[in-house]
């Protein structure tokens, strides 16, 4: 997915210039890290009274869709909180279908360098 990709609306509001770029550049780093299972995203901004600002985006992964949204009095905060939610889900999807999480691919890495270097000394 190319970040250009990304189809930003709004719902009772003009997604600004200011507020596309600012999606733009924190998918960008979310794209960085699970760019290559994310199909396509759709950002939906939306204005529900004077006081909630509702940030909603929905992003395609094989075999699931991953939805996260956030309501703040401020719509820059409100998309920074919902891809903040996104990042977790995409960390969770990541851990169940590709493995250990950061942590335990290095311990295991560790394990098996420790158990490559004794099979060695022992030949």
């Amino acid at each position: 997915m190319n970040i250009d990709d990304i189809v930003i609306s709004g719902h009772n509001i003009e997604a600004t210039e200011a507020m596309r770029d600012l999606i733009h550049k924190k998918f960008e780093r979310l794209l960085k890290h699970y760019g290559r299972f994310i199909t396509d995203a759709e950002v939906i901004l939306k204005i529900a009274n004077e006081h909630d600002n509702i940030a909603e985006i929905n992003v395609n992964v094989p075999d699931k869709q991953l939805n996260a949204s956030a309501k703040t009095g401020d719509m820059y905060k409100s998309i920074d909180d919902m891809l903040d939610k996104l990042k977790t889900q995409l960390e969770k999807y990541k851990e169940i279908h590709f493995g250990h999480t950061k942590e335990e691919r290095f311990t295991q890495e560790v394990d098996d360098d420790e158990d490559e270097a004794e099979s060695l000394s022992a030949s």
